[in-house]
């Protein structure tokens, strides 16, 4: 290896749209670091990314059907006498999650195998499951934990399936590493209070775009779905999942005035193949709403987003993770990279930066939709300078980085 490397783990974690990730890695690469990514090779194939940077190597991880079979046979045979709860607080790590997620522990198994992780200047898991898959790792010490769901000890939440073993898990590798990356200050303490955990282990990196913002708008959206000039485009980037309110924010459209048009844009093809999408597409009917299901890669984002004029950020207040969401919504960033006011969630955090820079208006109910689209039609031009100004003040990824950097490289070096 060189004198200095860097290991990304993303396992299940969909790298393509995942700005604070990617960005990461370009900034160690241009370091001078050789930066190893370790993904799945099906998650990867979701939203597919081409570095252009020649140190950093994608190493694919496919899996062993036989092997899998093989542990879901010892997990039946071996563990079901076993409570869930038992494993995770009791039984060696390797055992709870076998229990758990026979998958996950294959990939933990081939990644010992496969990589020199002691080598590492920084190995970097991504999300908790990654986290949870370095658990044989002799020195922890070098792992930095990117946080990217802010997980609590609650043990019912939809969005996770045995989220308080999970859970359980996660905490116990924190206890154990070098440090944690999260996103801004009210998350940090958030996660300091959950997992009882050193504020002063924890080093802020915001989920930010990098790169100029888009001066020029682009048509892209507009000639993709033929939207007239005169109309003006109202856009959603991002999951089609009910926490977004994507199904609400349709069912508003119905009601805006004739000069709006509403364009839905998600990375994830999968999406459409659910039960939640075929009521997207029964709302969207008859309506001027656009369904747009064409994975754009990081560079190409920002310049069609510019096509639109308004964007939308909503979700529902389910925990934490949700209603800090701030610096950890790859939305905002993209949206004010390209010139986009925002109409928003009125969680604090968010109504004081919104308003505070004059960037967009936020609402604490679908039912103001209308009246906020307006109320931002009628300033657009000024809108749209105050959030490229925002984004160049307060949203750009490289100074975010160079600070973070600095730190946990002194903690590496003592």
């Amino acid at each position: 290896m060189t004198s200095r490397c860097a290991a990304f783990i993303l396992y299940g974690y969909p790298l393509g749209v995942s700005t604070m990730v990617i960005n990461s890695i370009i900034m160690f690469a241009r370091r001078g670091y050789a930066v190893d990514v370790v993904i799945d090779r099906e998650n990867y194939e979701t939203s597919p990314i081409y570095f252009t940077e020649p140190n950093v190597n994608l190493i694919f991880y496919r899996g062993n059907g036989k092997f899998l079979v093989r542990l879901f046979q010892f997990a039946s045979d071996r563990l079901k006498r076993f409570s869930l709860s038992m494993l995770s607080e009791m039984a060696p790590f390797s055992a709870a999650l076998l229990y758990i997620s026979p998958m996950l522990f294959a990939f933990s198994r081939w990644l010992r195998s496969a990589l020199p992780l002691s080598e590492y200047d920084f190995i970097i898991p991504v999300d908790y499951r990654s986290l949870v898959a370095l658990h044989s790792c002799r020195e922890k010490g070098n792992i930095v934990y990117y946080d990217m769901e802010l997980m609590d000890w609650k043990e019912n939440c939809h969005l996770y399936q045995n989220k308080l073993y999970w859970k359980k898990l996660e905490h116990r590798m924190i206890c154990q590493i070098g440090c944690v990356a999260i996103q801004s200050e009210p998350r940090a303490e958030l996660f300091a209070e959950i997992n009882r955990y050193t504020r002063d282990r924890i080093h802020l990196l915001p989920v930010a775009s990098m790169g100029e913002p888009i001066v020029a708008k682009s048509d892209f959206f507009r000639r993709k779905f033929g939207i007239p000039p005169d109309q003006t485009i109202v856009i959603y980037s991002g999951n089609f999942r009910e926490w977004a309110y994507c199904l609400e924010i349709i069912e508003s459209a119905r009601f805006w005035p004739d000069k709006f048009s509403l364009v839905m844009h998600t990375w994830k093809a999968s999406n459409v193949h659910t039960a939640y999408f075929a009521k997207m597409k029964r709302a969207a009917t008859g309506v001027r709403v656009y369904l747009s299901t064409e994975y754009l890669e990081p560079e190409a984002l920002a310049p069609a987003l510019s096509s639109a004029d308004i964007a939308l950020m909503f979700y529902r207040p389910i925990d934490g993770n949700f209603t800090e969401i701030m610096h950890s919504s790859n939305k905002l960033g993209e949206y004010l990279k390209a010139g986009l006011p925002v109409i928003c969630s009125n969680f604090e955090t968010l109504r004081e930066f919104v308003t505070g820079h004059g960037i967009g208006v936020p609402i604490s109910s679908l039912d103001d939709l209308p009246q906020a689209l307006w109320q931002v039609t009628e300033q657009l031009p000024t809108f749209r300078l105050r959030a490229l100004d925002c984004y160049q003040r307060n949203f750009r990824f490289e100074p975010f980085f160079e600070r973070f950097y600095s730190e946990i490289a002194q903690v590496a070096d003592n």
